[in-house]
């Protein structure tokens, strides 16, 4: 009822400590939402977002990455669905901590043989 008699925008957020995402249906609204909330971080908290990191995005069209998480909206049936996979920079990430580990446990074996 809300929705069919108010001006309101429907928005959905999800927040990680100072990260969060906004979804919008419509991108007029996700629009309005982007510029109203740096306004109200600038003006109430005084804090600038990251220029590089913060942007609109239409995720029927492109990825968005969340905390090493990049995701998009796939049509599956008669509904819209995310795809979501481990964002390359995190899988290189674990690659890169899982190879020095390796090779730590490698020296550590290879002192005790001798």
């Amino acid at each position: 009822m809300l929705r069919e008699t108010s001006q309101l925008k429907e928005v959905f957020i999800v927040r990680y400590a100072d990260d969060f995402k906004l979804f919008c249906k419509k991108r007029s609204d996700a629009d309005k939402l982007f510029q109203a909330v740096q306004m109200w971080l600038r003006e109430r908290l005084s804090l600038e977002i990251s220029q590089e990191k913060s942007k609109v995005v239409n995720l029927k069209k492109h990825y968005s990455e969340f905390l090493g998480i990049k995701m998009k909206l796939w049509h599956k049936g008669n509904k819209w669905v995310i795809k979501a996979h481990v964002h390359d920079k995190a899988v290189e990430k674990a690659k890169s901590t899982l190879k020095d580990k390796v090779k730590k446990l490698q020296k550590i074996s290879y002192a005790q043989k001798r």
